[in-house]
């Protein structure tokens, strides 16, 4: 707990501080280097320490909202909104407090540092404010994946930030460390314990963030996007009755959404999440995503990374083909690098966006094969993908009564494209009568495309494969669900 004597003492405004991780570490066995189970100590930066350093630095407003000089009212209007959720009572957050209790998300990652190395990233922002990470999000602590003991590094964080959150959630500075032993008399924590570290401001879990993979991770999920059954929301799997496939809104899976508790009682003992010794969290907050987004699910990973790298590429390809019955592979191939592309270019320059310079080709749609399903290859960035959403539905209503199936493609299309606008047009809470019309464009975004893939495994079969499914898309039907029920705007 107390920091080490390091060269960045005299240099860093807030100074780092150890624990121990239970980890992977190198050895030798009979003249053999190898990795054995240990221990290292991780530098952390305690979040009081940085709160601290905002708040005496004028900044800590800034941090929690956009709008410094209604910090106050955001996060009071966040715990309204929250306070008819079931998680929202492991809190006993008074009514008179919603103003001075900032709700924070958790962020985990696995980030690539350098070449093939990679490191997981544990840090934490202000549910109430966006922006870019580098501004909003606070660093924890860093672990490379070399040193990773699968689970146990990761349960052994999850304790530690659970010790952090009752710390932040009483606003004061610690007044034990995180092995439960006081300070030792005369050092720094011994002198502040018990200290407003933030002028009265406290500090609530309100989500855990994080791609599939984190998820999955951080959290020992056996249900998920890779296993049979990929849903720890609902019985949703890739086979039978349940499968994820139907998007429809009577799909059965619908009928059966789990509860925190009866989630948890399924999982094999081994296997519950120590995020539970977190307090508020439950299996519902684990929110898919990153910063910049603030709902339950992350339009990021769903949207821009996830459902639309597939549906736009296979609209218009179901375009193309259909307005060029019987074309070859380079045919298609010379429609994507000038008929798609120049309307791209003009769409954008019309539009003052600064699309994507890496210009169309089947390749890069996915295209490259009749059985192949299109899909946006990772030159096209989530920024430019959101950019793209807008494009494709003016591409194909410029293109509706050209070709057969052009109506449908095209609706599916503006659907896709009114969700998406309509969560840009709003503020952080949706209107009853705003949150139920963005709910249902995502809907009938996912029956229409649901019916264009029958009506090509009807017609086309394994010869030329179009409109994929994936879990993203059954994600999407949480994601609609949610916005109606909650009228949050993610």
């Amino acid at each position: 707990m107390l920091c080490p004597i390091r060269w960045c003492q005299k240099v860093c405004t807030v100074h780092p501080s150890c624990i121990t991780l239970p980890a992977l570490v190198e050895a030798e066995i009979d003249g053999q280097p190898c990795l054995t189970s240990g221990s290292v100590e991780t530098a952390v930066l305690w979040p009081w320490d940085l709160l601290h350093w905002l708040f005496t630095s004028g900044k800590l407003l800034q941090w929690i909202s956009d709008d410094p000089t209604s910090a106050g009212e955001k996060v009071s209007q966040y715990w309204q909104h929250a306070k008819n959720q079931e998680w929202f009572s492991d809190h006993n957050l008074q009514e008179a407090s919603f103003s001075t209790c900032v709700p924070i998300f958790w962020h985990a990652d696995g980030v690539k540092i350098y070449k093939a190395q990679k490191a997981w990233v544990y840090s934490f922002c202000s549910a109430t404010t966006k922006g870019e990470s580098t501004k909003t999000r606070l660093l924890f602590t860093l672990v490379r994946e070399t040193h990773i003991k699968k689970y146990d590094t990761h349960d052994a964080m999850a304790r530690h930030i659970a010790y952090v959150m009752r710390v932040l959630g009483r606003g004061v500075f610690p007044l034990e460390g995180p092995d439960g032993k006081p300070f030792p008399p005369g050092s720094r924590e011994y002198l502040r314990a018990g200290t407003n570290f933030a002028n009265g401001w406290q500090f609530l879990f309100a989500g855990f963030r994080g791609d599939w993979e984190a998820r999955v991770i951080c959290h020992k999920f056996e249900r998920n996007y890779a296993a049979k059954h990929i849903c720890e929301r609902c019985p949703a799997s890739r086979t039978g009755l349940y499968t994820f496939g139907n998007l429809l809104p009577d799909a059965p899976y619908k009928s059966v959404q789990w509860t925190h508790e009866e989630y948890l009682s399924s999982c094999s003992r081994h296997r519950v999440s120590q995020w539970a010794h977190v307090p508020g969290w439950r299996r519902e907050r684990n929110l898919e995503g990153s910063f910049e987004t603030l709902g339950t699910e992350d339009l990021l990973h769903v949207l821009h990374q996830g459902v639309a790298c597939v549906a736009i590429p296979s609209l218009i390809s179901g375009h193309i083909e259909a307005k060029c019955p019987g074309c070859t592979l380079a045919a298609v191939d010379r429609v994507w690098g000038t008929e798609v592309w120049n309307h791209y270019r003009s769409w954008c320059l019309a539009h003052r966006k600064p699309g994507c310079s890496h210009r169309f080709n089947s390749t890069r749609f996915g295209r490259e094969h009749w059985n192949g399903f299109p899909e946006l290859q990772s030159v096209y960035k989530a920024a430019v993908v959101k950019d793209m959403i807008a494009w494709a539905s003016s591409f194909l209503c410029d293109a509706l009564g050209t070709c057969a199936g052009s109506d449908l493609r095209c609706y599916t299309m503006y659907a896709l494209h009114r969700f998406q606008s309509n969560m840009d047009e709003s503020s952080e809470f949706f209107w009853p009568e705003k949150a139920l019309e963005t709910a249902n464009f995502a809907r009938i975004f996912l029956v229409f495309y649901q019916r264009l893939a029958q009506l090509n495994r009807l017609h086309g079969g394994e010869d030329l494969r179009n409109y994929k499914i994936t879990p993203k898309f059954h994600s999407m039907t949480h994601l609609a669900d949610y916005v109606q029920q909650t009228r949050r705007n993610p």
